[in-house]
């Protein structure tokens, strides 16, 4: 039993010298750990103050560098923003006028033009942006620059109701004709941008407004255009190809000039809020070729202007003639129930005098097409560009170049001036101009040789036909007049009061349907109007 019992204890003895070894070990273990994670600690704490210097060395020497940038940039294109009648000098303040759809950029590009510091356009903007596709200009707008001898006009687009846009369209010549004239009209839209039917109608209005500034000063700019490398590489990514998105923007906007004329149109692509220095330089360049571009172009008076009638108003107008034209017919129904022998004469008269109506209205148009054809005024004749394949920045270029002209050439002009780049131009008799231009360019506005004709040497094929047509509606004007007298005098003869009093109804009724049936009316006629009724 003793031996049993010394045997246990031993056993004991031993299994307690083993625990305490292994817990001995265990604590040397964790020790050794917790030591290695201190120094390890202590290692990774050495390596960030290290790693901190470096970066505080890199931010120090990139600073430094983006400082140099910053002053080289700033040295270029500080002339842009600081002064820039420096580089433009017009003589007298030059006009531009904003036109689009809501939310294609107008205003933006607007601030851009006037001031491009980031305090002016983000912070005190002269012209409020639109907030999604709501419209933030809702009347026409002249902001005077204060660096630049400009004028920017942003102007509201068709697209807010019937009554709205008679109302916007009745302050824009009203604040156009405090203008006197405008210089360019710049048409606004997006960068891959589908022209929808609100840009349509909106340059459809504008274009019958203002038709010497649509035939001649127009310059198309494609905003919101990023160029930077994230954007050319997300276009890319999504198969953009900013050529072709170009190319049928542009064909799509000539579709809406009568004649189409796509190669006479001009167009630039800019991001108005560029970010980044080298952008910020680009969209600079860009901004001083618009204001060169509207310096060129020459001013439009726009002192005698008319409202043009808004499509709902053309048509509430068209309604009204319908409807007039129902109660001549009703009136004449009456006198035919209480006499009925003059059934024949009342028709004879009714329709007669119906086709001195639709004579008359054609002979009112023509003669405001042949007096507004048959001047003297200057006008673009034929315009040759030095074209190139599409490029973001300024290339070198050299042309020659031989412009033949259907008509007498008065004057020309050239883009950019002689100051820019380096021209070489001779004439050959009254109809050719020939030469050489060197310099550099860039896609959208190359150099340009525009040659001014007489407006009336121009049009000379189509006055002629007006003159022709309007000679022949005279006539026959002439000849109704003949035939309603003759028929109003036999009607006295016959003592038929009926015909006179038809007479007189149905001549009352056409002097306002001539009304209504005018493109145009007076601002005191716009204004009394409400488009509701």
């Amino acid at each position: 039993m003793e031996e049993q019992k010394q045997a246990r204890t031993n056993e004991q003895e031993q299994d307690s010298t083993t625990v305490k070894g292994q817990a001995s070990a265990s604590l040397q273990e964790q020790q050794a750990s917790t030591n290695e994670q201190e120094q390890q600690a202590s290692a990774n704490e050495q390596e960030q103050a290290v790693n901190v210097m470096e970066d505080e060395e890199n931010q120090s020497s990139a600073l430094r560098t983006l400082a140099k940038q910053t002053k080289h940039v700033l040295n270029r294109v500080g002339k842009y923003v600081t002064n820039d009648s420096e580089y433009y000098m017009p003589k007298q303040p030059v006009t531009i006028m904003l036109i689009g759809s809501t939310g294609n950029g107008k205003s933006t590009l607007g601030n851009f033009l006037l001031d491009p510091s980031p305090s002016h356009i983000y912070d005190k903007p002269s012209f409020l942006p639109a907030q999604s596709n709501m419209p933030e200009t809702k009347e026409v707008k002249v902001v005077r620059g204060t660096n630049c001898p400009f004028h920017i006009v942003d102007t509201p687009g068709l697209n807010e109701g019937d009554s709205e846009d008679l109302r916007h369209m009745v302050d824009i010549v009203e604040r156009l004709k405090d203008l006197q004239s405008i210089s360019a009209c710049i048409l606004c839209i997006k960068f891959d941008t589908k022209i929808d039917i609100q840009f349509r109608a909106t340059i459809d209005y504008y274009r019958k407004l203002l038709p010497r500034l649509f035939e001649e000063n127009v310059l198309i700019v494609l905003t919101n255009y990023c160029c930077d490398e994230r954007s050319l590489k997300m276009r890319k990514r999504r198969g953009i190809d900013d050529q072709k998105v170009i190319e049928g923007t542009i064909s799509e906007i000539a579709k809406l000039f009568d004649p189409p004329n796509e190669s006479q149109l001009e167009y630039l692509c800019i991001d108005a809020l560029p970010y980044g220095l080298e952008e910020k330089e680009r969209n600079l360049t860009i901004r001083k070729a618009i204001f060169e571009k509207a310096t060129s172009m020459p001013p439009v008076s726009v002192t005698n202007l008319k409202v043009m009638k808004t499509p709902a108003l053309k048509q509430m107008h068209d309604s009204k003639i319908v409807a007039l034209d129902g109660k001549i017919s009703g009136f004449k129904m009456e006198l035919i129930e209480e006499n009925p022998k003059a059934k024949d004469v009342l028709c004879n008269l009714e329709t007669s005098l119906e086709n001195m109506f639709t004579v008359t209205s054609s002979i009112n148009r023509m003669e405001d097409e042949l007096s507004r054809l048959d001047t003297a005024e200057l006008v673009i004749g034929r315009v040759w560009r030095a074209l190139k394949k599409w490029k973001l920045s300024l290339y070198k270029t050299k042309e020659k170049f031989e412009i033949k002209s259907e008509w007498p050439i008065i004057d020309f002009k050239l883009w950019p001036a002689e100051k820019a780049v380096s021209w070489s131009t001779k004439r050959s008799g009254d109809n050719i101009i020939f030469g050489e231009v060197s310099g550099e360019f860039m896609r959208g506005l190359n150099a340009t040789l525009t040659i001014m004709v007489h407006r009336r040497d121009k049009y000379d094929t189509l006055i002629q036909t007006i003159k022709k047509i309007l000679s022949e509606e005279k006539e026959s004007l002439e000849k109704l007049k003949t035939k309603v007298d003759g028929i109003v005098q036999q009607a006295k003869e016959m003592k038929k009061e009926e015909v006179e009093l038809l007479h007189q109804y149905i001549t009352e009724k056409n002097k306002e349907k001539l009304v209504y049936c005018l493109d145009s009316m007076t601002m005191e006629e716009a204004s009394a109007i409400d488009i509701k009724t």
